[in-house]
């Protein structure tokens, strides 16, 4: 994994899953981020949403409970720890999906446009368009997107 900014969105349990708190973090080469909290309670159940740049937003299957404002949640060990077992089996790790370039919940014709609008421009840096992380917008990126859309993936919320 590449080092990448993130976001988790917590929201209550209840409809219509009101934004309790949010926080960015910069994950580690192994996708670890400490993420503070400063609105939440103790013992009160929210969800968890977590996305970054290009991946598709991803909720916790179900509520979770922070104790002193303290969570260890891992979304990597198993696809059911996400709502509709949304994520995908890399390696020996849960991942989320990656090509939802313009954000819209769902990788799509769209997306690949953007990105083979970038691959022909021989875009290069931090961009969303950069799938792998490995700052070059090339044709790995836009296979990645193209195979994530063909397979209809989209965010699956509560």
């Amino acid at each position: 994994m590449v080092r990448d900014t993130a976001r988790v969105v917590l929201r209550y349990q209840t409809s219509p899953y009101t934004i309790a708190d949010s926080a960015k973090a910069v994950l580690d080469s192994n996708g670890n981020g400490v993420f503070t909290f400063t609105r939440i309670g103790n013992r009160v159940p929210y969800f968890i949403t977590v996305k970054n740049r290009n991946t598709i937003e991803t909720w916790s299957k179900n509520p979770v409970e922070f104790e002193n404002n303290l969570k260890d949640f891992d979304f990597t060990y198993s696809a059911a720890q996400a709502f509709g077992n949304n994520q995908i089996h890399l390696g020996t790790k849960y991942c989320l999906y990656n090509g939802d370039v313009n954000q819209d919940g769902n990788i799509d014709l769209t997306d690949i446009v953007a990105v083979s609008n970038n691959l022909a421009a021989f875009t290069m840096g931090y961009k969303v368009t950069d799938i792998d992380g490995n700052n070059i917008t090339d044709l790995t990126d836009l296979l990645q997107t193209y195979n994530n859309s063909s397979n209809f993936v989209r965010s699956k919320k509560h």
